[in-house]
């Protein structure tokens, strides 16, 4: 039996990521880089990296530990935070067992859930945010090169 498939090239604006990411909600317990606990909520999931969120006062920069299926204790590094959401990117990359056994262990979405989706704008405003940022202070480097040497403001 053969199967009829279009695929769509893929935006390459669309998602900046290293890698896909699996949406999914997953307890897991991490461990900050000053050895506090914390439970943490996992929202998605690459092989790459994760978005979180938990209570705990994490900051860009921070080390966390988290514990997850088939690959154990990962060490991640916080991105980026906004309230309770942490996007972190693993030191090393977790074997495709590790995701797939996170991905299995996942109890499903309720249909009318839109946390996600929610997570996921928080992710995407955080990646427009950098953008707008770096693209700030470029534009500063630039004005300072142009503007004529040894003249005060008006």
């Amino acid at each position: 039996m053969s199967l009829l498939a279009h695929l769509d090239p893929l935006d390459s604006t669309a998602n900046r990521r290293a890698s896909p990411r699996r949406t999914l909600r997953l307890q897991a317990l991490g461990t900050t880089s000053s050895q506090h606990a914390a439970e943490v909520a996992i929202h998605d999931l690459s092989r790459t990296g994760l978005l979180l969120e938990t209570s705990a006062e994490l900051a860009p920069g921070e080390r966390i530990d988290v514990e997850l299926p088939e690959a154990g204790r990962t060490e991640a590094k916080v991105i980026w935070s906004s309230g309770r959401f942490f996007g972190c990117k693993f030191k090393q990359p977790i074997p495709p067992a590790a995701l797939s056994s996170a991905i299995l262990r996942s109890p499903p979405e309720p249909a009318d859930d839109h946390s996600d989706q929610v997570a996921n704008a928080l992710l995407e405003l955080q990646t427009l945010r950098t953008q707008v940022s770096e693209m700030t202070e470029h534009l500063g480097r630039i004005i300072d090169r142009l503007a004529p040497a040894g003249k005060g403001g008006a």
